[in-house]
């Protein structure tokens, strides 16, 4: 199936990245090492996890993981040669259509601010999006590339209080911890092909 493709190529983006979080300390004190080493495993299989449940629930697919792109951006004498690499880059084809979407994994808090974007203070997603569409629109000639939407994901193993709560309950906790954060594509339409539930998103809507 495509989330066991998904688990499969994701797991070791995941490793990669949160290896990061912890390197320093790991090369610093070897006496943390197999502390550290099952810390980055259960994050990275919490994020495996939550991240195929979210697929699960819409039809969009990973397209591609970890994309580098340098592009200039602005008009006449504003331009900016802008370079990154996308996490995540998913699509979802509709005849004609292809909806892309972004996911950008932060390993602390990082909330999506409208107002930041709005004003140009931070674009980092605007961005992303843009270099990304271009990548579609050539990996895809000829089908209409339309923006769906834009999230961060923070990387977390999140521990949920229960008392009475069923197993079932307490994993719908967990996945509400764990939402993705950002904005959508003001379509309805566009809404739920990323998720039928209405409950693993967190978003601002925005028109395309």
């Amino acid at each position: 199936s495509c989330t066991q493709g998904y688990s499969a190529a994701a797991s070791d983006v995941y490793k990669r990245q949160i290896t990061d979080i912890y390197q320093n300390s790991i090369l610093k004190d070897s006496s943390r090492n197999s502390f550290m080493i099952k810390r980055m495993e259960d994050l990275a299989d919490r994020t495996v996890w939550a991240m195929g449940e979210q697929l699960k629930c819409g039809d969009f697919v990973p397209f591609v993981f970890e994309h580098k792109f340098n592009m200039e951006v602005g008009d006449g004498d504003r331009k900016q040669l802008m370079s990154g690499t996308i996490d995540r880059v998913d699509i979802c084809e509709n005849g004609t259509d292809v909806y892309v979407r972004i996911i950008d994994y932060k390993t602390g808090k990082k909330d999506f601010n409208i107002v930041k974007t709005y004003y140009g203070i931070d674009i980092q997603l605007m961005v992303y999006m843009e270099a990304a569409m271009k990548l579609v629109a050539k990996m895809r000639p000829g089908k209409n590339v339309i923006p769906a939407g834009v999230f961060y994901y923070n990387i977390s193993d999140p521990i949920v209080s229960a008392t009475t709560e069923s197993a079932e309950e307490i994993e719908d906790k967990i996945k509400g911890e764990l939402r993705l954060k950002g904005m959508v594509n003001s379509d309805k339409d566009i809404a739920e092909k990323m998720d039928n539930t209405c409950l693993l998103y967190t978003s601002d809507a925005a028109d395309e």
